[in-house]
C-alpha cells in the first residue's frame, strides 16, 4: 500500500522540505495571486546555491569533547564533515531554509551525534555537560529557528547536533 499516509520518502534535502523529485508544481492562479499581493513572479526563484559553496565556519569542537562522545557511541556516530553539519544548520522554518538556500549555514553545529540507544543518548547528555556543551533538540528537522542555541545563552565554544531515531537532538557548548 502507498498513499499519502503510507507513502516514505528519502531524507529530507539539506535546502528544503522532502523530495524535490515528487515536489508538486505550483499552478497559475497561485502565481497569479503572488504577483499580486506581494510581488513575486516565477523569475524571482532562484535554485539553492551548490552545497559547496555554502559559508560553514570550521567546527569549534576540541579533541576531548569529540574524543569522549566517540567513547559514548562509536566514532562512526560522530560526523564532524561538511554534509552532516549543513544538514542540521537550522530546521525547516522559512528563515532557516532561505539563509541555507542562499548559502549561509553559520548557525550549522560543530558535530552530529547518533546515539542508537537512550541509555546512548544520556550518555551523549552526560559527556556534553562534562564538556559544557549545550544541547538543542533536533527531531527530524527543526521547525523553529527558536530552538537554536544563541550565543548570548551559550558560552562562544563547540556546538553538537545529536540525531537518533526516532527523536534527534542538535546543540552546541556554552561558554
Amino acid at each position: 500500500m502507498n498513499d499519502l499516509v503510507t507513502h516514505s520518502i528519502p531524507r529530507s534535502v539539506w535546502h528544503g522540505w522532502g523530495d524535490p523529485a515528487e515536489r508538486p508544481a505550483l499552478g497559475d492562479e497561485a502565481w497569479t495571486e503572488l504577483a499580486a499581493r506581494i510581488g513575486v513572479d516565477r523569475s524571482d526563484v532562484a535554485p539553492p546555491v551548490p552545497i559547496d559553496e555554502v559559508r560553514l565556519r570550521p567546527s569549534r569542537l576540541g579533541e576531548a569533547p569529540l574524543a569522549a562522545l566517540a567513547g559514548a557511541v562509536g566514532p562512526e556516530h560522530v560526523h564532524t564533515d561538511r554534509r552532516w553539519r549543513i544538514e542540521h544548520a537550522g530546521g525547516k522554518s522559512y528563515p532557516d531554509l532561505y539563509r541555507l538556500r542562499t548559502g549561509d549555514a553559520s548557525q550549522a553545529p560543530d558535530a552530529v551525534v547518533v546515539p542508537g540507544s537512550a541509555a546512548q543518548v544520556g550518555e551523549v547528555l552526560r559527556v556534553c555537560e562534562e564538556h559544557g556543551v549545550a544541547m538543542v533538540p533536533f527531531g527530524g528537522g527543526r521547525v523553529s529557528s527558536a530552538v537554536s542555541v544563541r550565543s548570548r545563552t551559550a558560552r562562544v565554544g563547540q556546538a553538537v547536533s545529536v540525531r537518533s531515531s526516532p527523536w534527534t537532538c542538535a546543540g552546541s557548548p556554552a561558554s
